[in-house]
């Protein structure tokens, strides 16, 4: 039996969660294998990507979730299909958040957190960076 100071955990930011909605999420981070506060030991499978909304189009919601794995560890490359680099558009979209926690036996959110995120100057030498490591890796949007 897992005790609770065993338990594994996977955290997913995503852009408007909506739980069960196939192509409605884009995935900003996704670590798995989390052995409880240890964030740093889990296994990264979409390095994080920060929030960058357009001029003009308003507040973006991101929404944190951590969620309890009922089945213990997951082989992380089960989740290949998401694996992405910083600033890596690929494997991004499309994330069903439901999908993910039945596949992977995960709880419901056992914790949440959210930020809004308005087009501030910021942005655009976030996008700017970004552009440039695509460039050196050879990424295409």
């Amino acid at each position: 039996m897992i005790t609770q100071r065993d338990m594994l955990l996977t955290v997913v930011v995503c852009l408007q969660v909506m739980m069960d909605v196939d192509n409605g999420n884009h995935l900003h981070w996704m670590v798995v294998n989390i052995p409880g506060e240890k964030f740093s030991e889990g296994d990264t499978i979409a390095e994080y990507n920060s929030p960058t909304p357009g001029k003009g189009e308003g507040p973006h919601r991101y929404v944190f979730l951590a969620m309890e794995q009922g089945r213990g560890q997951v082989e992380p490359s089960v989740l290949s299909e998401r694996v992405s680099r910083s600033c890596s558009p690929a494997n991004r979209s499309g994330l069903n958040v439901r999908a993910l926690q039945s596949r992977l036996g995960l709880s419901e959110p056992v914790a949440a957190n959210y930020l809004t995120v308005e087009h501030e100057d910021f942005v655009d030498s976030i996008k700017e960076y970004c552009k440039d490591q695509q460039q050196q890796q050879g990424i295409s949007k």
